[in-house]
């Protein structure tokens, strides 16, 4: 993982995470973290903590926004959810120990397939770093699976 790409890459911004950095694609492969005009860092699919901005708006908007660009740019639909590993940003959430961010990564999971996202709620609800509020809000959200 490289903090910026080659002189010669084609850098797509796709989302704006704040009115003056935008996550977007390298190449058409690799996610960056960058300006309008160029891509800054690389973000990690695995840990994108760099995407917890995204957190702060709601997944329907980001995923009709992905949506558009999939039409737009001749991908197939899915395409730049996939790329953004929307999905990890719950959990790069939970290892941030932030009650900010894990509680609208909370909001995230209720719009996702909640179920897959079961050892993470357990986590919240069991943790010592976050707010109770946030602890029996995941503890119901797990309730509410059995």
């Amino acid at each position: 993982m490289s903090p910026t790409p080659s002189g010669d890459s084609s850098w797509l911004p796709v989302l704006a995470l704040d009115p003056s950095k935008y996550v977007g694609l390298v190449d058409g492969a690799d996610v960056y973290i960058g300006t309008r005009e160029r891509p800054q860092r690389e973000v990690d699919s695995e840990t994108p903590i760099f995407l917890l901005p995204l957190l702060e708006q709601s997944l329907s908007d980001i995923r009709q926004e992905l949506s558009d660009c999939d039409r737009l740019h001749g991908r197939p639909m899915g395409f730049f959810e996939d790329k953004f590993s929307l999905q990890r940003i719950p959990y790069a959430a939970l290892r941030a120990k932030s009650d900010y961010w894990v509680s609208l990564a909370l909001g995230w999971i209720i719009c996702m397939n909640i179920v897959e996202y079961r050892d993470l709620l357990a986590m919240v609800s069991e943790s010592d770093w976050a707010s109770q509020k946030v602890r029996h809000r995941a503890w119901r959200m797990l309730k509410d699976l059995t």
